[in-house]
Formats: C-alpha cells, sequence, structure tokens
C-alpha cells in the first residue's frame, strides 16, 4: 500500500470482522466469453444476466447506484480461462484481460469475495475525517488498473461520503475506520486525514445483502 501517494490497488482483503480467523474463500462465478472490460483483482464486480461484469456506478446522481440491476456483488480476486496454446492452455490470472479469445467450448471462471464480513483496505482519492467512520460511499474507477501487476486503480470516492439521499443504503461500501498505518489518521478530532489515506470498508449493499442507513 502507499499511504498518501496516489497509487490505489482496488479493495485488498484485509481481515475479518468481528476478530474472527480470515479465511481467504471467494465465489466461483463466470465472465461472459470476450467480454469487452478488463476486470483488475481488487475490483468491485456486478452480477449481470448471470456473468460478471465491472460495476458501473451510476453518474446520474453523484455516482449512486439506483437500482438492483447496478449492485455489486463482490470484489473481484482473479481469474481461471483456457486458451487455443497448446504449450500454455490453462491461465491463471490476477486479471481478465478485455476481449481476450478463449478456447471454444470453454468458460471463464472468475473468483470473487462476497462474505459481508470481509473487511477491505482501499485508497480514497481525497480527504476524510474521523466523522466519515459509519458512513456509506460508493467508488471510482479513474484510475485505469495495472496490466502488469493485475491489480485495480479504484478507489473510494470521497464526495459520495455523508452523501444524504434515500439511496445512501445502496452505496456499496460502509467505511469502518482508517487504515491503522502512522500518518494515516486525521491529525485530530476535527481534522481530516492526508490526501489518498487508506479506509478499511466492508460490503453495505449488494446481490445477496440489503443495503444499511448510514450512521448519523
Amino acid at each position: 500500500m502507499s499511504y498518501g501517494v496516489n497509487a490505489p490497488l482496488g479493495a485488498v482483503a484485509a481481515s475479518f470482522a468481528g476478530g474472527s480467523t480470515y479465511i481467504n474463500n471467494t465465489q466461483a462465478y463466470q465472465i461472459a466469453p470476450a467480454y469487452g472490460t478488463s476486470l483488475f483483482q481488487g475490483d468491485l464486480v456486478s452480477l449481470h444476466n448471470g456473468t460478471i461484469t465491472q460495476f458501473v456506478p451510476s453518474a446520474s446522481n453523484a455516482g449512486v447506484p439506483t437500482a438492483a440491476s447496478t449492485l455489486g456483488v463482490g470484489v473481484f480476486q482473479g481469474c481461471k480461462y483456457f486458451t487455443n496454446d497448446p504449450t500454455n492452455p490453462v491461465q491463471f490470472s490476477t486479471y481478465w484481460p478485455a476481449s481476450t479469445v478463449i478456447k471454444t467450448g470453454t468458460s471463464i471462471t472468475a473468483y470473487v469475495y462476497t462474505d459481508p464480513n470481509n473487511i477491505f483496505d482501499i485508497q480514497m482519492n481525497g480527504t476524510l475525517a474521523y466523522s466519515s467512520i459509519g458512513q456509506n460511499a460508493t467508488v471510482n474507477f479513474a484510475t485505469n488498473g495495472n496490466t502488469f501487476t493485475g491489480t485495480s486503480g479504484m478507489v473510494i470516492d470521497t464526495v459520495t461520503v455523508n452523501y444524504t439521499p434515500a439511496l445512501v443504503p445502496f452505496f456499496p461500501f460502509t467505511i469502518i475506520g482508517f487504515t491503522p498505518v502512522p500518518g494515516n489518521f486525521p491529525t485530530s478530532v476535527t481534522g481530516t486525514s492526508i490526501p489518498y489515506a487508506n479506509l478499511l470498508v466492508k460490503l453495505n449493499s449488494s446481490n445477496y445483502i440489503a443495503g444499511q442507513t448510514q450512521i448519523a
């Protein structure tokens, strides 16, 4: 992690809520053959027509998803697919390269964190105060994923934190704290964090869990 430096890695699985032993379990889904958008490790993803797609925040209301069709299902961890290369037919990858041609008759398996008890470490695109803890937020994909490392460029969109319309329960993440690293915290109870600080978040609203109204 690059605390205070604009170098996001998406949502990185960090721990498990309640102090339980962390289990690195993922759920398997399918990606449609030749799906045309790259998916990176740490991306929030959606379930659309039975297949995994990149989560797309609605631009019509400050990035707020507006219906169940735009809910996230979880955080993408990687994938497996088959190619026509006889020397290396099976590919295990941290990201899905857009529009990749796979071997006829095979499928693309995506591995996704869906457990609402997973806690993720994720960078923000601005600054926040302690009052943001307990608030819901959505994400921003302004930074592209890294095709060399396969890691996401997704961040928490700070403009959506402390946002108060009725759609707040649809925000995909709840902020539960600042990542406990020296210098990453706000400078005082009423101050703000350094720019590009990291947050600990958990899934708030997904295809499997109803979103909660944030703490006032």
